[in-house]
């Protein structure tokens, strides 16, 4: 199949065509998720660590499968179960390691370094002459490690900042899923590789930086 756009519709754009076909479960689920974290996250430790890592493991699951196991997700409905497995798998192990406290905030750490990655890479990309695919992964990287570093030195700062930080990116998310116009980095990074450049002027508008200015908040 091929997106509007004459491009292969690969496992990425079948996950967006999932998302968009149930944009109020998934957009109202993490804007939930989103903002329970960013006002209670700190006090209920438990909940949000089980939370935290159901939705790494989601993440993690899906870029394996749909990146080395393509041929096994063909269809929407077995991308929504592998989506499930991997929520609850998370779900499990966050409760499996409710008392190590130091390997959640690690955990929170990296995701607190991909949620700020996320958004510094929409705006450095504009003005550093590198290969927007390298420059893409390169900010990923640092940002985690720099999560790293903080979630084992500083895991009371950590619980504090790092829930409020991922809960305010996953509340921006949710509302990108449900009103769009917001540009998803794998996507950004696809159409550059596709050398669609006016594509991504058109898209990269003022919607992008009111759900960046949303994040914020």
């Amino acid at each position: 199949a091929r997106s509007i756009y004459g491009c292969a519709l690969n496992d990425w754009y079948l996950l967006k065509r999932l998302m968009d076909r149930y944009k109020y479960l998934f957009g109202l689920g993490f804007i939930l998720i989103g903002v329970f974290l960013c006002m209670w996250g700190n006090k209920f430790k438990v909940p949000t660590i089980m939370l935290v890592m159901a939705l790494i493991f989601c993440y993690v699951v899906s870029i394996i499968v749909l990146n080395f196991l393509p041929s096994l997700i063909d269809t929407e409905k077995k991308l929504f179960y592998l989506l499930g497995a991997g929520f609850f798998l998370g779900t499990f192990v966050g409760y499996l390691i409710k008392a190590k406290i130091t390997i959640f905030t690690i955990m929170l750490g990296i995701s607190m370094g991909y949620s700020v990655a996320e958004v510094i890479y929409q705006f450095v990309q504009g003005f550093i002459e590198w290969n927007p695919t390298y420059l893409y992964y390169a900010t990923i990287v640092v940002c985690c490690v720099v999560g790293i570093v903080i979630g084992y030195y500083l895991i009371k700062t950590v619980m504090i900042l790092g829930t409020s930080i991922v809960g305010g990116y996953i509340v921006m998310r949710g509302a990108a899923v449900i009103f769009g116009n917001y540009i998803d980095e794998d996507q950004f990074v696809d159409l550059i590789k596709s050398g669609e450049y006016e594509q991504i002027r058109d898209m990269k508008n003022g919607w992008v930086y009111a759900y960046l200015g949303l994040w914020n908040r």
